[in-house]
């Protein structure tokens, strides 16, 4: 029952007064529910692996390379662990809001628990940090933005979700994921400090408030010169959002997306997004719906700080073409944004940016400044995978975008026609749309956004195969196996209202929708085949895991 009086406190101040009773009155029972379930899992767990814990490795023999990997594959099951399981989602509709919107409990337990790492939150503002939120773009702006500064030869973190192949991508330096010996290593450190100091009656932190824990220590410890800190869901109550004076934060564009947790309107979701946004620190964003750039406005006065809109790409002085390493027309939005949160941070100790010449600002269009070569090389030398990335794999191509809103559903599906067709190598051509989308999005709608044409349609869960694998960097146990076919079903219904002529097929897993598809396109004569993948980015990052195991692809 820790922080409760604060709880109360921000949820006050948030002006949730409508919900204030009821999530008062459970926070209790459903703290202590999680608690009950996580401790469950954590202490059966320790009793079966207490060796692997104290030592890091088992006590069979094995080379050093192989000792890590194994500690890493037990930290991925240690951190499987603090995943809330389905049946407890079910049975606490209040509770699966807590993991996204987070009211204030997240913050609170993110503050406790880097206190008992010995971290308190001045010292997060060492790490420099460059705070952004969003609906779209989120990943490939702080992407851009990680590398232009890396270009200036400044040490980077970077922490990003969802992961695609392996949970140690969250965690970046200089642009590399985590090896697997970092991340084991600062994985049991944090782990089992936490598990030693914490108050009996608190449950470990939930897997993303654990990773965001995490990445703070790593940084901390590696002395990072700038941080670049994506967002996970919303931002006011994201666990990311304890960081007190960040260097620069930005908005990358708004949609309507987890509205169950954040609300149904964009003007209640600007005001989740903008509550990233601080006092005296400059905000950026690109140009928003109308209602959401009302309220992003109102944020900021009532924030105290400058808030600014980017301008488009073009207008920027330039001697060469602005090539971007990530593709699709949306990331001009995203590459100009990445610019200005650049250019403030390479900026921060001139006395331009300073308070005294910002509080007045509330929506005006930020300068336009000449690229030079380190913008310019860190535009188009980033890396991030997943996102209108193209991938072959002998007759097959595969076309992969995580897009999961109307919006950027349809800048995929332009996207995957346009390089589709420049890509034909032959008259005859099988074109596959590989789909899921979790959550409640709502199906219909986003199906409607893919104005592309496809002899087959294939509906899976996001799982490689039909095994659950606690040692799995993507084990999801928080939706049952039944659940996800019964999604998968949904959606090949739909998609067949709409589209008659299609092949329609659904799997249980991606190993087998793949192999559906060779199988389906490969016996007789082998026909060139391009793959769209689309609708979640944990079916992306999946699909890369049986294409890519070595995750070549993922490499900055």
């Amino acid at each position: 029952m820790y922080s409760v009086c604060k709880r109360s406190h921000l949820l006050y101040k948030a002006n949730n007064t409508l919900n204030f009773i009821s999530i008062m009155s459970s926070c209790l029972s459903l703290d202590l529910l999680s608690v009950k379930q996580q401790e469950v899992t954590i202490k059966s767990w320790s009793r079966q692996h207490s060796h692997s814990i104290s030592e890091g490795i088992t006590n069979q023999t094995y080379t050093q390379s192989d000792s890590y990997d194994f500690s890493y594959k037990e930290a991925i099951k240690a951190l499987n662990g603090l995943q809330t399981n389905a049946q407890t989602i079910a049975q606490s509709v209040q509770l699966q809001r807590e993991r996204g919107s987070n009211s204030s409990n997240s913050l609170d337990k993110t503050i406790y628990f880097l206190s008992l790492l010995d971290i308190k939150l001045e010292d997060l503002n060492r790490l420099n940090v460059i705070h952004v939120s969003g609906t779209k773009g989120k990943g490939s702006t702080c992407a851009f933005v990680d590398s232009i500064l890396r270009q200036y030869g400044y040490r980077t973190g970077f922490y990003s979700s969802p992961h695609l192949v392996a949970a140690r991508e969250r965690i970046r330096i200089n642009g590399e994921p985590l090896n697997k010996r970092q991340f084991a290593n600062y994985f049991w450190s944090v782990y089992k400090t936490i598990e030693r100091r914490k108050d009996e009656t608190i449950g470990m932190p939930p897997y993303f408030n654990f990773l965001t824990v995490m990445a703070f220590h790593v940084f901390l410890h590696e002395n990072i010169d700038a941080t670049v800190l994506e967002v996970g869901i919303g931002g006011q109550f994201d666990c990311t959002n304890v960081v007190p004076e960040p260097i620069v934060t930005g908005v990358t564009s708004l949609g309507l997306d987890h509205c169950q947790l954040l609300g149904n309107t964009i003007d209640q979701i600007a005001w989740h997004k903008s509550g990233i946004f601080k006092p005296s620190t400059p905000a950026f964003t690109v140009e928003q719906p109308l209602a959401a750039m009302k309220v992003l406005k109102s944020r900021s006065q009532e924030k105290k700080c400058s808030l600014y809109v980017c301008p488009l790409l073009s207008l920027y002085p330039h001697s060469v073409p602005v090539n971007l390493g990530i593709k699709g027309d949306c990331q001009r939005l995203n590459a100009s944004l990445a610019l200005q949160l650049a250019n403030t941070w390479l900026n921060k100790d001139n006395d331009k940016y300073h308070i005294q010449n910002l509080i007045t600002k509330d929506g005006t269009f930020a300068d336009i400044f000449p690229l030079n070569r380190k913008q310019l090389l860190g535009l188009s030398s980033c890396v991030w995978p997943g996102r209108c990335q193209i991938l072959r794999q002998n007759n097959c191509i595969y076309f992969l975008d995580g897009a999961h809103t109307y919006e950027s559903l349809a800048n995929c599906s332009k996207w995957f026609w346009e390089e589709s067709q420049k890509l034909l190598t032959s008259n005859r051509l099988v074109r596959v749309l590989l789909f899921n989308c979790t959550g409640d999005r709502p199906t219909e709608t986003l199906m409607k956004a893919i104005d592309a044409k496809f002899d087959i349609a294939i509906f899976c869960p996001n799982k490689v195969d039909n095994n659950k694998d606690f040692t799995s960097d993507n084990s999801n146990f928080t939706v049952t196996s039944q659940k996800q076919m019964d999604i998968c079903n949904t959606n090949a219904k739909i998609w067949a209202k709409y589209n008659e002529k299609t092949l329609i097929a659904i799997h249980s897993c991606i190993t087998d929708a793949i192999k559906y598809i060779i199988d389906k396109t490969q016996k007789q004569k082998a026909l060139p085949v391009h793959i769209l993948v689309t609708g979640s980015v944990h079916l992306v990052g999946n699909v890369l895991a049986v294409i890519d195991s070595d995750m070549s692809s993922l490499k900055s």
